[in-house]
C-alpha cells in the first residue's frame, strides 16, 4: 500500500485537502438551489484564510466517471449501429485544473460563461484529442 500511494495520481496531491458531500433533494428541490449552496460554498471556501485555491468536481477525482455523454467529433463518421460515441462524463468549475495542478496542453479552460443554459464546451484528454 505504501509503494501504491506514491505512484503518479495524474493530479497535484501535496497541500491539497479533498471531501465528498451530497445535496439531498429534501433540503435542495431544483438544480438551480443546488447550483446556488455549490456557489456559495465555493466562494466562501476560496475566501477562507490561507487557502489558495478551491475546486468542484463530480465525481471525486479519486473515483471513476460513471456519467457517459454522447458525441461526435467534427469531422469524425458516427461508428454503427448507435449513430454516436460515448465519453466518461466529469463535471467541474472553472479553475480545477490549476487547482489540481494539471496544466492543459491545448485549448481554454472553462469560464464563468460556460454554464448549462449556454452551448455546452469540452476539455478532452490527450489520447482523445489524438485518435480524433
Amino acid at each position: 500500500f505504501a509503494h501504491l500511494v506514491q505512484e503518479p495520481w495524474g493530479f497535484a496531491t501535496a497541500h491539497r485537502l479533498t471531501f465528498q458531500t451530497t445535496l439531498p433533494d429534501r433540503l435542495f428541490p431544483t438544480p438551480a438551489a443546488k447550483l446556488q449552496v455549490l456557489e456559495r460554498t465555493l466562494g466562501e471556501l476560496r475566501a477562507a484564510p490561507g487557502v489558495t485555491s478551491a475546486t468542484l468536481t463530480l465525481p471525486h477525482p479519486l473515483n471513476s466517471a460513471y456519467r457517459v455523454i454522447n458525441n461526435n467529433p467534427e469531422g469524425t463518421t458516427p461508428p454503427l449501429p448507435r449513430g454516436f460515441r460515448l465519453a466518461y462524463l466529469r463535471a467541474t468549475v472553472p479553475g480545477y485544473f490549476s487547482t489540481m495542478g494539471q496544466s492543459l496542453l491545448q485549448g481554454r479552460d472553462f469560464t464563468d460563461n460556460d454554464r448549462g443554459d449556454t452551448e455546452w464546451v469540452c476539455i478532452v484528454n490527450a489520447s482523445y484529442a489524438r485518435r480524433f
